[in-house]
């Protein structure tokens, strides 16, 4: 059953303060039992029950480093994989949300759930206590009474249930729980990415001039390669030099071929983001020990830039990406501007966004995410000698020709239309 309209018993669960908030979706019930209690709850409960709660809380182990435990996880590895295998076996089922989402989605859609709230359980979650009248546990008959919920822990709860259900489709993509918390892929991948950071770190701190970073000057040599096999889209997300309007040539080279120090930083800033999940700053090849192979695109999606909603701590290679250059990339292509009390134009927040914005702003995360796929198998057959390169100056002639058939066919087409 992945449906989440199937599912007739549905509980959201937060953790916090060793105590477990649980929002019941169909009798719009809120208990609050102690963490020690809540497996053998669950457990208690109907076959075919659905549990969601965050990855953090209900798919996290505690460190088995004492010096490094936190709060947000209060059960051990052992703990957590028998109740994963006791509700396997109950016929139950665990739905791990991501935390960064849970935060993400109460700024951006605040407003809409505040209304979601009351609509659907009488609630203004703006108050910094809420007062609930609430039933005590199923199965306790024990009267009503009045509790005193803390807001974060209901609202966290509540932002799970309306982004499911203002959002179906996200509903298939929330983690199920694992098997094993010692995954060596992860563990691989975890690896890469650190070596990956301190490269573009060091590559960054020169601004991508170090005689030793093999990187950057590769790709400078490339970019000529690179333009010829982009699509118009991915030459504008990677800020790739553009064409002059005279020629349609490259108009950001020097005399000498060589791609200007003023374009840089510009055209290399998510280039070698991209680039260092295949090569290291020295020029070598990035190989997976496990393959003795470059990275494929699945591995390099989920481990090495993460760009998955589970991410965590994403690394410097997925944030020059994703924070940096994906919303200035979004900002350009959406026409999300207003004019604010004092008469100024700002761009708008995505708070404020209307359906049909908010619609337009996951199709174009889409089309981004999609084209760096397809700009990584690109790269990819360059660097494996896969794919012929060209120099700046086979890159022109192609440029100018078109340029010249491109002309050729408007200045036809605007003779046609004086004609008639």
């Amino acid at each position: 059953m992945s449906n989440y309209e199937n599912f007739d018993n549905v509980y959201f669960m937060d953790l916090g303060k060793n105590k477990v908030t649980l929002l019941d979706r169909e009798s719009k019930n809120v208990y609050s039992l102690a963490a020690t209690e809540l497996f053998d709850f669950m457990l208690s409960q109907p076959e075919g029950t659905l549990w969601i709660g965050e990855a953090a809380h209900f798919g996290t182990p505690q460190n088995a480093d004492e010096r490094k435990l936190s709060k947000a996880q209060y059960w051990k590895e052992n703990e957590l994989l028998q109740l994963y295998e006791e509700l396997n076996e109950a016929g139950h089922y665990l739905k791990l949300f991501p935390q960064k989402s849970t935060s993400k989605y109460r700024v951006r859609y605040w407003d809409k759930l505040i209304n979601f709230a009351k609509d659907k359980m009488g609630v203004d979650i703006k108050e910094k206590k809420i007062s609930k009248e609430f039933n005590d546990l199923p199965g306790k008959s024990q009267p009503k009474k009045s509790l005193q919920i803390d807001r974060d822990d209901l609202v966290d709860c509540m932002v799970m249930w309306f982004i499911i259900e203002y959002k179906p489709e996200i509903f298939d993509s929330i983690k199920n729980p694992v098997n094993t918390f010692h995954d060596p892929r992860r563990e691989e991948g975890l690896t890469m990415k650190e070596e990956m950071n301190g490269d573009k770190r060091f590559i960054k701190q020169f601004d991508y001039q170090h005689p030793k970073d093999k990187v950057s000057a590769y790709l400078c040599d490339i970019i000529p390669t690179l333009y010829f096999h982009f699509n118009p889209v991915q030459r504008d997300m990677f800020n790739l030099p553009v064409q002059g309007k005279i020629n349609g040539t490259l108009n950001s080279y020097n005399s000498d071929g060589l791609l200007l120090d003023s374009y840089k930083e510009k055209s290399l800033s998510m280039l070698t983001s991209l680039c260092l999940t295949m090569m290291k700053s020295d020029g070598q090849l990035r190989i997976r020990p496990s393959t003795g192979e470059v990275s494929g695109w699945k591995f390099t999606k989920e481990h090495l830039l993460k760009l998955h909603a589970y991410h965590m701590k994403g690394g410097v290679c997925r944030a020059d990406i994703m924070y940096n250059r994906f919303p200035q990339w979004i900002a350009g292509k959406m026409d999300n501007k207003l004019r604010n009390a004092n008469g100024s134009i700002v761009k708008k927040q995505i708070k404020d966004y209307t359906v049909e914005e908010d619609k337009m702003w996951n199709e174009y995360r889409n089309i981004f995410t999609k084209n760096i796929h397809s700009a990584f198998n690109i790269l990819k057959g360059i660097i494996l000698g896969e794919t012929k390169t060209i120099t700046i100056d086979e890159l022109n002639e192609i440029l100018r020709e078109e340029h010249r058939i491109a002309k050729q066919k408007s200045n036809s087409q605007k003779t046609i239309e004086f004609s008639s």
